[in-house]
């Protein structure tokens, strides 16, 4: 498949086509060509390519695992594409919408650490993605493998507080240890 799809070709991937370079560059270690090129298409946000190669056969469900540097990195094509589409929402929707309305994807489904979308856009702040998902039934209230929920991941070191406003508006109930690390927060 590879060199079939030229935008995919490797040899023309620069970090001025692909956001998130290295994140790419990560795709391509896993064991299945079709799927890894569709982490890439999907990270890329090139809907054509993803089209091609679903009709070739290729998994939107597939959970991909990866080592980057010295940890395994596991993710979805979903993910790889909310991830990318953070601040760059209008240009991406088409590529959500298609992954929801056309491929039936599971907007819910874990990675093999448990995370999903919600952890992704939680973590980088991609709070304009989450309402739109909130739409197709997000789940908030889904915690990974560790027991962490999106709202943990938005409260890391570097937290965004626009993101974890709104994490605590949307979700319809909030474990008690987030909750005092809310009203610690606030009161900070």
């Amino acid at each position: 498949v590879s060199g079939l799809l030229s935008p995919i070709n490797k040899k023309n991937r620069t970090q001025k086509t692909c956001p998130g370079y290295m994140r790419c560059e990560m795709f391509s270690q896993n064991n299945n060509k079709l799927n890894d090129e569709l982490l890439t298409a999907a990270h890329e946000g090139n809907l054509v390519e993803i089209k091609k190669l679903i009709a070739l056969g290729a998994n939107p469900g597939f959970v991909s695992q990866h080592q980057y540097r010295t940890l395994t990195v596991s993710t979805t094509p979903f993910q790889a594409l909310v991830y990318a589409a953070q601040g760059k929402f209008e240009f991406y929707k088409p590529i959500i919408d298609y992954f929801i309305n056309e491929l039936k994807i599971d907007i819910n489904q874990a990675d093999f650490n448990g995370d999903t979308a919600a952890h992704t856009l939680a973590n980088n702040s991609g709070i304009e993605i989450m309402a739109h998902l909130l739409v197709h039934h997000l789940d908030l209230q889904k915690a990974n493998k560790k027991g962490e929920y999106p709202i943990n991941h938005a409260l890391s070191p570097t937290h965004n507080h626009d993101a974890v406003d709104f994490l605590a508006e949307k979700m319809s109930a909030i474990p008690l240890d987030i909750a005092r690390r809310l009203i610690h927060l606030k009161r900070g």
